[in-house]
């Protein structure tokens, strides 16, 4: 699916007869500086339990609570050790708020915050695809900063937001790449990207990082070219950290049921960012009317009854009536769940087939029907 990018005036909006910006849908990113990609990888070939673990091997990482982000995993497919590989994409969930807030200052309500990072790369990718065993290093100039996209092959390795001189820049690639000289592909694109400022950040760092050097086409838009691209269509390393209770309302009844097709289609197709053309009211009045039709009736199919309120009281309400369901089906629920002893079983046939000598274990189930196991003893080795 090809997407046509078109750069568009705030003052375009009032123009087009658009009378409210609020009635459009946007899509948005947050940037380096607020979010962060790393790659993790899980001591399993099994996709189910490498899910499983590794929440806690990011929290590892982090110099901040875990509880404090939100947080994705996107697949990376099985390392040449057998082992699951995911790159996480995080954010703050203040920073993720107070992005929120900026843009509803301008009368936004952003349904997805893509990552700048990695939509950097994979537009940068598309746009100028790599040559077979090259490194390519995205460089997004703006203001006193710098965003590097850095990968081999087409295949993403990390990003960083550094100070805007060539000794920040070389210092990641030191990091990443190692000192010895090696062929870089570079990619410059941003705000900044005028052609003597590129040049002269190029002249230091070919010294030491020689290699072919391209400006993206138009600098300026290249970032929303990116969002748009990544929001309307399917490709790698998709991502929307605008998710759990900061989820879009529209977002979160998606998420809610597969039985939204109408709703999926009519974002996808009125899906409208700043880098994009506007349609016409009419259109985006009928969209908007289309999008509040199939919320309603969706909302009204998960609570099992009508519901007048609107936005997130509407949800509020199908919340309400999915946790009294629950609580009335809890006793049947209950009687066709597992035993626990087939979990302890489970736990001590592990145990033998690893080598694990277990000093206490507890297992028991809570209120909610959630199993919970403590175990303490000890084991040869880590994994």
């Amino acid at each position: 699916m090809g997407i046509n990018c078109t750069r568009i005036d705030p003052i375009d909006l009032s123009i087009s007869g658009t009378s409210d910006i609020a009635d459009l849908t946007v899509a948005g990113c947050l940037g380096e500086r607020e979010s962060f990609s790393r790659w993790l990888t899980a001591p399993f070939r099994s996709a189910r339990k490498a899910a499983q673990v590794l929440p806690s091997i990011l929290d590892i990482q982090l110099p901040f609570p875990l509880e404090d982000c939100t947080y994705l995993f996107l697949p990376g497919g099985i390392g040449e050790d057998g082992k699951t590989l995911a790159l996480a994409v995080a954010a703050r969930s203040t920073a993720i708020s107070d992005k929120l807030a900026a843009f509803k200052k301008l009368g936004f309500d952003p349904v997805a915050l893509d990552q700048e990072g990695i939509a950097l790369w994979t537009q940068s990718v598309l746009e100028i695809p790599p040559a077979q065993g090259t490194m390519r290093v995205v460089v997004s100039l703006s203001g006193n900063f710098a965003t590097m996209a850095l990968g081999k092959d087409g295949l993403f390795s990390g990003s960083h937001s550094v100070r805007q001189s060539a000794d920040h820049i070389g210092r990641i690639l030191r990091t990443r790449f190692g000192s010895s000289p090696q062929g870089i592909d570079w990619a410059w694109t941003g705000p900044d990207a005028a052609p003597d400022k590129v040049e002269s950040l190029l002249t230091d760092l070919r010294k030491t990082w020689p290699g072919k050097s391209v400006v993206h086409k138009d600098p300026v838009t290249f970032l929303a070219r990116a969002i748009a691209t990544r929001a309307l269509s399917a490709g790698p390393m998709r991502c929307n950290l605008r998710t759990g209770e900061l989820a879009h309302p529209v977002m979160a009844i998606r998420q809610q049921s597969y039985h939204l097709r109408t709703t999926q289609l009519v974002l996808a197709a009125g899906l409208i960012l700043a880098a994009t053309s506007v349609a016409t009211t009419t259109i985006a009045k009928r969209l908007l009317a289309d999008t509040q039709t199939a919320f309603s009736r969706q909302v009204d199919k998960l609570a099992g009854y009508h519901v007048t309120e609107k936005g997130d009281k509407a949800l509020a309400k199908v919340k309400k009536a999915q946790r009294d369901r629950l609580k009335v089906s809890r006793p049947f629920d209950e009687a066709f769940e597992p035993s626990l002893v087939k979990t302890l079983d489970s736990i001590l046939k592990t145990g033998r087939e690893n080598g694990l000598a277990y000093e206490t274990l507890f297992l028991g189930r809570e209120k909610d029907r959630i199993n919970t196991m403590s175990v303490t003893g000890s084991c040869a080795t880590w994994n």
